[in-house]
């Protein structure tokens, strides 16, 4: 906010200089001063020293020239920022108006409901006070214009929520000097990935999306939005209070300045929806603490490569069992109040203490919220157990958030469910991952009720352990496949290991070496368990370290599931209980059957997709059939290929709302949705240019005005090199304009080429206004994305109201996929045939329903059919040949008719019936009268 109201009072006013000089402000000022210093309590001089300002803070107003930006999410009541204060013109004994000015945010809000000059609604004054909320308003304001008298032309108040106030003098109404003023704000419109749309939302998880994207400048191929869209699902998620009251489970309502360490904000908003930032794979993303279990993914002895670090319990000096805390109580108006502390009495007693902690919930409203977040940060932090460890290679299918089962056997963790709470990959090191203690037992809804764990360790009662992180790497593929076992000794005392190779359950081999690795050879293709026992010097040996490991070409899919979607398909193969150890699946693509599934049928006749478990197939034409031939592939072989067919779906209201919501999120929609607004003037390159050349033709009578305008500047340096060409024609007659307002432009720089021609006719009389926007766009950067967009908008302003239509060409590649687009936006379409000078309308479109005179189609996919005349085949000739279906009197003829199955005639005298038993004629009373068959029952 500091930016914009600072271009606001740009004609320099500064509020000490002109609320006190002499009329009402000199009589408020002087009644305040009389009764009690209020100025000094209601006005700050200067930002609060402490990290944020606090809610009773933001309920006071602020008096100062530049103040910093403040960002409203959510629902509040807050004060803002006076940066105008004025009396009006003139000398006047009684009633004299004072013109307040009031920066409520930086941004434009969705609404305002009520508002306090003091204690008392607004309303309670009568005619002493009145206000006019702004909304990121385009143009002055008129009512401040013409009654304030230091009131500037470019004090216009774009991009902000203000209000606008003028108050009477009243000393009754007004006993203690200018009353403070506090609104209630309905805050920013946030983006929702879950629907792609902008609405008002106070949902915690988009809060925070928002704040990566409008303020850390976090460009959304950097953002995880599926993170987000999880997290969004789970804020909207109802819970009951004690009252028996629905809620969101979190929300975020509040304000913040942008003047704030990000990085405090980030952690005030996560610390009030129990979440945690990520950072995976270059996005940023969301983690809520909830439970994601049960576990699906598992951590064995074999995946393990280094030392395992374990953290048992948590230790007392880090411990917590009391949450004390503050949040800010809608029910009261929105003031910082405490909410019931949370206590776990079990807890104390076995710390021989209360250990309490001091939570801050600055953007919480809910008691209840704040109880379920104190609660649950309480019951994580006291479930203390860590785990950290490195893995091998498997470590990079795993991901924060994810739960895991952790068995250890040879120290007793047998199947204990964890969460991963850090994930770390080195190419050439392995996977580090941190474990936290994780389990339903922390995750409940309950309040001050301890909780229940498993067991850490099932120790054994004594013994060798046995050997860790065994592995078979694979050295050279053939008939004879050599390879090494490698592992690492858990005793101190081990004197050898000894290998035994099992196939088909039988040794094969049996190897005795004293080093923690061993080489392999003469295994023939096929599947082996290996067993690697520690001896110790006693004798003693140690349970066994096991790894399957397969020498052989894997066997085909037994089956390959084919999903469609809306234009695509998924192909998802299975490999069967058969399957070996280390598999993929190679897929390959074709739109025509082929001949058989031989390896050079398909390799040479059909597409590769690539390798993996799944395959997902887009821009495919929906309801035609596509052919997939997937076979399994591991380090020894590929299987046979498997033929697999499937339809992308077909269902046209879905591929309607796919393909426009697509449409919409594309440069091309962008331009069809922006709003026309009156332009007076050409935008500038910003910069200061190298040369520039201006040519100026102006002509005046009166109010009569007519001017044209040339601007050519330009700029080169070794970075950025630009060019611009400006002409504007313009004329006005007492507040009647029209003009024609052209901007060429191109700028190159190292990572972009961008270049642009708009041309702007617009001619506006007193309120109503007609606008033409013409604009050929092109643009590509230096990361392989870009687009060439041309467009033409026209617009008019009636009854402030506007309406549009508009088309738009565009070409664009982003994320290396390629589109192009043709969108028309109007409530009406017409198509005209000027054939022998007759225009005749053979195709119109109004109100999303398209009306045509005839049609070709090849082929259709029709969810439903109405026919309002007749249907009829091409070939049909009345008695002898084709069919005639007559819907306005239900008559019906088909010259050649097969029918398999049932079928029913049904008169005004009786009904004929063909089924399995013969044919039946019915009379008009239900009886049959002949029946050819069996004997009706």
């Amino acid at each position: 906010m500091g930016k914009t109201v600072t271009n606001i009072v740009s004609a320099g006013l500064m509020i000490a200089g002109v609320i006190a000089t002499g009329g009402l402000g000199t009589a408020l000022i002087v009644a305040g001063i009389a009764v009690q210093a209020a100025g000094t309590m209601i006005f700050k001089d200067k930002m609060p020293s402490m990290s944020y300002r606090d809610q009773s803070e933001r309920k006071q107003m602020l008096r100062s020239a530049v103040a910093s930006e403040t960002i409203i999410v959510g629902k509040t009541v807050c004060s803002g920022l006076l940066f105008f204060a004025e009396e009006e013109r003139g000398e006047q004994d009684e009633n004299e108006r004072l013109f307040m000015a009031l920066a409520i945010a930086a941004h434009k809000v969705d609404h305002i409901g009520k508002i306090w000059l003091n204690d008392d609604l607004i309303g309670t004054f009568g005619d002493k006070a009145g206000y006019e909320f702004h909304n990121s308003r385009t143009d002055c304001d008129p009512y401040m214009l013409k009654n304030a008298p230091s009131w500037k032309e470019d004090m216009i108040g774009d991009g902000l929520a203000w209000l606008r106030l003028t108050l009477r003098y009243d000393a009754e109404k007004f006993p203690y000097g200018v009353p403070n003023v506090k609104v209630e704000v309905w805050g920013k419109l946030l983006f929702d990935p879950r629907t792609n749309k902008t609405i008002w939302s106070n949902n915690g998880a988009l809060v925070v999306l928002d704040f990566y994207r409008s303020y850390l400048g976090v460009p959304d191929a950097d953002i995880d939005f599926e993170s987000f869209k999880v997290a969004a699902d789970l804020c909207d998620e109802q819970v009951v209070s004690p009252e028996g009251v629905a809620e969101p489970r979190y929300t975020i309502n509040g304000a913040y300045e942008l003047s704030e360490s990000p990085a405090s904000i980030l952690d005030h908003m996560h610390k009030c929806i129990a979440a945690e930032p990520t950072y995976v794979a270059g996005k940023h993303g969301i983690l809520m603490q909830a439970y994601n279990g049960p576990a699906v993914l598992r951590i064995e002895p074999n995946q393990i490569i280094d030392t395992v670090n374990i953290t048992p319990e948590l230790a007392l000096r880090d411990a917590t069992n009391a949450i004390y805390g503050t949040f800010v109580d809608a029910e009261q108006v929105y003031i910082k109040t405490d909410f019931e502390p949370v206590i776990i009495e079990e807890w104390i007693d076995e710390d021989g203490l209360e250990i309490k902690e001091n939570m801050d919930y600055r953007f919480v409203t809910s008691p209840y919220q704040a109880s379920r977040l104190a609660n649950l940060y309480l019951r994580k932090k006291r479930a203390g157990r860590r785990i950290q460890l490195k893995m091998n290679m498997d470590g990079y299918a795993y991901r924060p958030g994810e739960v895991i089962l952790l068995n250890l056997p040879h120290i007793g963790i047998q199947n204990l469910e964890f969460r991963i709470a850090e994930w770390k990959f080195h190419p050439q090191e392995g996977v580090d991952i941190l474990l936290e203690e994780d389990g339903t037992y922390i995750y409940e809804d309950v309040i001050g009720k301890p909780f229940v764990r498993p067991p850490f360790t099932a120790l054994p009662t004594g013994g060798v352990a046995p050997p860790l992180n065994l592995a078979f790497v694979p050295v050279s593929i053939g008939e004879i496949v050599q390879g090494y076992l490698s592992w690492k000794s858990a005793a101190a005392d081990v004197r050898y290991n000894t290998v035994n190779i099992i196939q088909d359950g039988k040794v094969i081999q049996s190897i005795q070496v004293p080093q923690d690795r061993v080489d392999l050879s003469g295994l023939v293709r096929g599947s082996y368990r290996a067993e690697v026992r520690s001896i110790n010097a006693a004798g003693a040996m140690s349970a066994p370290a096991i790894i399957d490991f397969d020498i052989q070409s894997p066997p085909k899919p037994v089956s390959v599931e084919v999903t469609g979607g809306m234009f695509s398909l998924t192909c998802v193969p299975r490999a069967g209980e058969s399957a070996q150890h280390g598999y993929t699946f190679e897929f390959w693509f074709s739109d025509k059957k082929l001949a058989n599934t031989n390896d050079l049928e398909v390799t040479t006749k059909s597409n590769r997709l690539g390798q993996g478990q799944f395959w997902t197939k887009e821009n495919l034409k929906a309801g035609t059939d596509y052919w997939f031939y997937v076979r399994t592939v591991n380090s020894y072989g590929k299987s046979q290929f498997v033929e697999a067919t499937g339809q992308p779906n077909a269902l046209p209201e879905g591929a309607l709302d796919e393909m426009g919501n697509q449409f919409m999120t594309t440069e091309a929609g962008n331009r069809l949705t922006e709003q026309i607004n009156w332009l007076n003037e050409a935008n500038l390159i910003q910069g200061s240019a190298t040369f520039e050349v201006q040519q100026d033709l102006f002509t005046k009578h009166g109010q009569s005005m007519a001017q044209i305008k040339r601007l050519d500047r330009m700029f080169a340096d070794a970075n950025l090199a630009w060019a611009q060409s400006i002409v504007e024609i313009t004329a006005s007659i007492e507040g009647v304009q029209a003009g024609v307002i052209k901007n060429d432009q191109a700028i190159a720089s190292l990572d972009k080429a961008f270049s642009e021609s708009q041309t702007r006719v617009q001619a506006q009389f007193g309120e109503q206004s007609a606008l033409i926007d013409t604009k050929a766009t092109t643009e590509f950067t230096a990361t392989g994305e870009g687009y060439a967009t041309w467009d033409v908008n026209a617009g008019v302003w009636y009854n402030k109201q506007f309406y549009k239509a508009g088309m738009v060409i565009s070409a664009e590649v982003k994320a290396g996929k390629v589109s192009t687009y043709i969108g028309f936006m109007a409530n009406n379409f017409a198509f005209i045939n000027p054939s022998n000078g007759k225009f005749e309308t053979f195709m119109y479109m109004k109100n999303g329903q398209i009306f045509m005179n005839e049609t070709f189609i090849d082929k259709a996919w029709l969810n439903s059919v109405v026919v309002t005349d007749k249907m009829t085949s091409a070939n049909y000739v009345p008695g002898k040949v084709g069919f005639n279906i007559d819907a306005k009197t239900g008559d019906a003829e088909f010259n050649k008719l097969l029918i398999s199955g049932d079928f029913k005639i049904v008169g005004d005298a009786g009904r004929v019936l063909v089924d399995g038993t013969g044919m039946t004629v019915y009379d008009e009373n239900g009886r049959w009268a002949v029946k050819v068959g069996r004997r009706p029952t």
